[in-house]
């Protein structure tokens, strides 16, 4: 049984892991494309 949830809170951590590093991939693709509009104007 504890085996089973320490494995579950592992999975919650990973998948909120990965979340936040596609965020952050996101948030810097967001970034890049505002400051190559902002160099095209």
């Amino acid at each position: 049984m504890q085996s089973m949830q320490s494995h579950a809170v592992g999975g919650a951590v990973a998948e909120i892991g990965s979340a936040t590093a596609l965020f952050v991939y996101d948030y810097r693709i967001l970034r890049i494309l505002q400051s190559m509009q902002s160099r095209i104007r």
